[in-house]
């Protein structure tokens, strides 16, 4: 389980004109979520495996104020 709180996250936007890409400071952001994986060898020779992950990320406040 993790929870992140981001101050000035620096996100990627793109020009919808030009399609180029630029790099700006966003606003506080939040990340939150849980991972599990498991694994099992019950016979030699076979593994079995899962792996699952919940992430829930925001800003939590809008960029211009």
């Amino acid at each position: 389980m993790y929870y992140i709180d981001w101050t000035g996250i620096q996100l990627v936007l793109v020009n919808p004109t030009n399609q180029l890409n630029y790099t700006v400071n966003g606003s506080p952001a939040k990340s939150e979520g849980v991972e599990l994986s498991i694994e099992a060898r019950p016979l030699a020779g076979l593994t079995i495996a899962a792996w699952g992950a919940y992430n829930d990320a925001a800003l939590t406040r809008t960029p211009c104020g």
